[in-house]
């Protein structure tokens, strides 16, 4: 498979697309066809000073869309071809690839009247919006709502962006 590689701490800016062994699902996982990602901050952050656990060279790419290609052992509720987005782990390789492996439990489907591209983007803020990811347990499973503040699994609280400690200021959205 293709992928853009990162080769070593703080080269982020002179990674290139190489050919790399595609990759198999383990035990509750899933391999899926990349189709777009999300430009997450942390890829980049992330690139700048590395990972320990990571052996490069590295595959960035947090945020994913795409279908699942194969399906690792004991992984059910799913099949080969459902269009899923997930927000991986930095503990194995990311989605800048044509096909990448994640957790089962982190995947959610993707609902028709939503693009691959904007399914990716960014994947880890509307995650538990889309049905049948882990947080829309106890909501409606064929809810999609527009207004995160219409969720009985997410709650506001009040914090200025970019600042630490609770102030006054915009509204932001966590997951209970």
């Amino acid at each position: 498979m293709k992928a853009l590689l990162l080769e070593g701490t703080n080269q982020w800016k002179d990674m290139k697309v190489q050919d790399k062994e595609t990759p198999r699902p383990e035990k509750g996982e899933v391999l899926v066809e990349v189709h777009a990602t999300g430009l997450n901050p942390v890829d980049y952050k992330i690139a700048t000073n590395g990972h320990p656990n990571w052996t490069y060279p590295e595959i960035l790419g947090l945020d994913a869309a795409g279908t699942i290609a194969a399906l690792g052992e004991g992984v059910t509720g799913w099949q080969i071809g459902d269009r899923v987005v997930y927000h991986g782990n930095l503990q194995k390789d990311g989605a800048y690839a044509e096909y990448a492996v994640t957790t089962a439990h982190t995947i959610s489907r993707i609902p028709d009247s939503i693009s691959f591209e904007e399914a990716s983007s960014p994947a880890d803020s509307r995650l538990h919006r889309l049905p049948g990811h882990p947080t829309q347990a106890a909501t409606r499973s064929d809810r999609h709502d527009s207004d995160p503040r219409r969720s009985r699994r997410c709650r506001w609280i009040r914090h200025p962006a970019g600042e630490s400690g609770r102030q006054e200021g915009a509204d932001y959205r966590f997951r209970t």
